[in-house]
């Protein structure tokens, strides 16, 4: 069921090209492509994977594992290839590298889980910002001084909402699991508060850098396809696309995706095969990316089977 829910995304991707974008005018923006704005896109991909390795690894210090900083990048890399296979169960694939390290589960699956949490919490909030910034069509400066003070203040309730999380799961949890969990040291109030203790003024900012770096290497790949978007206007609409995307039916956000990047070019006047042509490049840069997971993966693969133990 999970495998049909996931062919959605690729399906609805294949009608768009056969139904609403010109195959001709398609071809002809991506063979104009400037490889220079290109290259200097994957260079900032990379940057962006080993800012968020930080991130990680400063959150595993906090939980007492010491981890080296290219070891960090590297393991990340591979979790870009785990996730494709396995979506979002995935990023787990660090708690095999780090049970192959010798450290225990308990203190591995946490630091994954303090490591992802603004990654699917903060596009929820610029995400709903955005699309309430197009529907309301605001001017794209001030759209971007919006989603900047959203962005910066957003630490403030994300923070605050792991309390929240942790009284609703003690509600919701039957009490024979929780007397089971708290048998096993995996006492949800414990976990939780070691989760907030992870997620720092530091590791916070480390995301928001993460997300400027991303966004201009968007706008570099907009320049270098002749798209002549603003950055504020690429952050709008990437933002919402980015929201979209998370929707589980496809993979890397095909099809999904390219809806949210139609809709976006086309309330600021582009064409449909541009946002497909934008597409595109995104999805060909994440292609390189995983080139580099898979080579992680053969030189060092995790112990799948120990992280099952």
């Amino acid at each position: 069921m999970k495998v049909l829910l996931r062919l959605i995304g690729p399906v609805l991707f294949l009608l768009i090209l056969l139904f609403l974008i010109d195959l001709d005018q398609l071809r002809s923006i991506l063979q104009d492509i400037n490889m220079t704005y290109f290259s200097v896109a994957f260079l900032l991909s990379l940057l962006l994977v080993f800012i968020r390795s930080l991130r990680w690894r400063r959150i595993l210090h906090a939980n007492n594992i010491p981890y080296a900083i290219f070891k960090s990048f590297r393991i990340y890399c591979v979790e870009m290839l785990a996730v494709i296979i396995a979506s979002t169960v995935g990023a787990f694939i660090k708690v095999a590298y780090l049970k192959k390290d010798g450290f225990g589960t308990r203190e591995s699956v946490l630091s994954v889980i303090a490591d992802k949490y603004y990654d699917y919490t903060l596009p929820f909030i610029l995400g709903a910002t955005s699309a309430g910034l197009i529907v309301l069509r605001q001017d794209a400066n001030t759209a971007i001084i919006t989603l900047s003070i959203v962005a910066v203040v957003s630490f403030i309730p994300l923070t605050n909402l792991i309390p929240f999380i942790k009284s609703t799961l003690k509600r919701i949890t039957p009490s024979k699991a929780t007397a089971f969990l708290a048998e096993k040291q995996w006492g949800l109030g414990s976990s939780m508060s070691e989760i907030k203790g992870s997620l720092t003024g530091t590791t916070y900012l480390l995301t928001l850098t993460a997300y400027t770096i991303y966004y201009f290497s968007v706008f570099l790949l907009c320049s270098g396809l002749s798209i002549g978007l603003t950055f504020p206007q690429v952050v709008m609409i990437e933002t919402f696309a980015t929201l979209v995307s998370i929707i589980p039916v496809g993979f890397m956000g095909v099809g999904t995706r390219d809806a949210a990047l139609m809709a976006g070019f086309h309330i600021f006047g582009y064409t449909f095969e541009e946002a497909i042509a934008l597409s595109l490049a995104l999805l060909l840069l994440r292609v390189f990316l995983l080139l580099f997971g898979s080579i992680f993966w053969l030189m060092d693969p995790p112990d799948i089977k120990q992280s099952k133990a």
